[in-house]
């Protein structure tokens, strides 16, 4: 089972860049489906391991291209 080394409720939490940007209904909602995705990837046994990766991922693109795009590149290396 995957454990994070982090609290990944401090996503919740975060410093944003522009300040407020961690308030925002949009924020949230990316913020909850994120510790929805890592829950699942946590869980994840055999086969699923790279499909649960591959969705967190996804999920930090589709969030990071609404919000905030800056890390975009990065987190395009990390696709498998």
């Amino acid at each position: 089972k995957y454990k994070p080394a982090l609290d990944l409720q401090d996503i919740l939490k975060a410093h944003p860049t522009e300040e407020g940007k961690n308030e925002t209904p949009e924020y949230r909602a990316y913020a909850q489906q994120y510790l929805q995705v890592m829950e699942q990837y946590a869980q994840a046994k055999d086969h699923r391991i790279e499909s649960g990766y591959q969705a967190v991922v996804d999920n930090c693109k589709a969030c990071h291209s609404a919000i905030c795009p800056g890390p975009l590149m990065k987190i395009r290396h990390l696709e498998i």
